[in-house]
């Protein structure tokens, strides 16, 4: 994959794989595996769908990957990452895996809790 942020400067076949992997990270919180170690990954989606932001910390130590991704009027799709290299965000979307629990199922939530409070526990 190129290391450029806009996607259309990237293969087909790179472009569809990224894309594919991201949406594989379901929205809100999930644990997973990366490199071999437990991941915390954060999802938000915007609700048109044209961004996406991604944060996700290395669980227990010091890695971190956050971007931003945006589908554009004319569809081209641009990721833009916070602060670290456009290799370290595609080798993190790329090698993500989802973590399961002993009964086989995926440790997920979602972006708003069911009690009504919002994500810094203030009730809406």
């Amino acid at each position: 994959m190129s290391s450029v942020g806009p996607r259309s400067l990237w293969s087909a076949a790179d472009q569809h794989l990224f894309e594919r992997s991201l949406a594989a990270v379901p929205a809100g919180y999930s644990c997973g595996m990366f490199g071999g170690r437990r991941w915390s990954a954060t999802k938000k989606p915007s609700p048109d769908g044209s961004r996406i932001w991604l944060f996700a910390e290395e669980l227990g130590a010091n890695g971190i990957v956050s971007f931003n991704a945006y589908r554009l009027t004319d569809g081209t799709f641009l990721v833009k990452p916070c602060e670290m290299s456009m290799a370290k965000v595609e080798e993190f979307v790329l090698g993500y895996r989802m973590g399961q629990n002993s009964d086989g199922s995926v440790e997920t939530r979602p972006l708003v809790p069911d009690d009504g409070r919002n994500l810094r526990g203030a009730r809406r």
